[in-house]
């Protein structure tokens, strides 16, 4: 129950989970894009069960869910909510957590204002507004690391989903469980609007499908396992991308955020289990 980030600025799938009755270590693990290896990028803390913080003064391993994201202006790996390491659940941790990589160093940044965090978050970050879009019980949220502060947009019940922000249009886009929501969140308007979208049911019906969008193709392109999708974002229609060779997701209860884009090599990176391998895919031309 546990998704990943991209680290553009080091070519790296970043991944943080654990939690809940499951494993309790909360080290940081990457993926180098260049070096095709694996490296723990920091060693697993005493954990301190049901509690947000452990001992050390490091954020508690948890089922991460779609509450983590990174903020790419700051280079801040950002993760808040999901369900701690605590057998009984673990879930409402409302503290707001950012990593420095170069220190490896991690932050209680303590705003006075925060949402009530449950489980299964939903996030985005969005270059354009420099914040993470954000939802939890109840509404629309974004944080803003510069000046440390939360907001609140709406009231609407989002969770177990899969967001992701299309950066021509200004629009976060929301998949899941048999759903396609859209947000403007760049004229001040965070009505949600529902998309009538046709041809990727399968990805649809999904919980937390991988969603991340394709600034090349201008595609919002999806994975849940077997084909990849790709949706127009000014017909609505989805293109299926019949794929060999792709990993299995048996293992997977979700995709989460491990299915991103890298934008080096314009193409994306996806892993489908602690022991399983990690998959490159590349995207047709579109229109070529």
């Amino acid at each position: 129950y546990s998704g990943g980030v991209y680290d553009s600025k080091r070519d790296r799938l970043v991944i943080w989970g654990g939690g809940h009755a499951d494993y309790r270590g909360n080290e940081i693990y990457v993926f180098d894009v260049g070096t095709l290896q694996w490296e723990r990028l920091t060693e697993p803390s005493e954990a301190s069960l049901c509690q947000q913080v452990n001992s050390d003064g490091t954020p508690n391993s948890r089922h991460t869910y779609n509450g983590i994201a990174y903020i790419e202006h700051a280079d801040r790996f950002f993760g808040s909510g999901g369900a701690l390491a605590c057998n009984p659940g673990g879930c409402g941790a409302d503290k707001t957590w950012t990593f420095d990589f170069d220190s490896k160093q991690w932050k209680d940044m303590k705003p006075k204002l925060k949402p009530r965090t449950d489980c299964e978050n939903v996030s985005a970050y969005d270059p354009e507004s420099k914040k993470v879009w954000w939802f939890d019980v109840p509404g629309l949220w974004s944080y803003n690391y510069d000046n440390n502060k939360w907001r609140q947009h709406n009231e609407d019940y989002i969770s177990r989903r899969t967001a992701a922000v299309d950066t021509k249009r200004g629009l976060l886009l929301v998949v899941g469980q048999e759903q396609v929501v859209a947000y403007n969140i760049r004229d001040g308007d965070y009505t949600q609007r529902v998309w009538n979208t046709v041809g990727a049911e399968s990805l649809i019906k999904k919980w937390s499908p991988g969603l991340a969008y394709d600034p090349v193709a201008d595609r919002m392109v999806g994975w849940a396992g077997g084909s990849v999708f790709s949706l127009n974002m000014d017909t609505k229609i989805w293109t299926e991308h019949k794929a060999s060779g792709g990993p299995n997701v048996d293992s997977l209860n979700d995709v989460y955020g491990l299915w991103r884009y890298i934008p080096s090599l314009n193409a994306f990176i996806v892993m489908s289990g602690a022991q399983k391998n990690v998959y490159f895919y590349k995207l047709a031309e579109i229109g070529g």
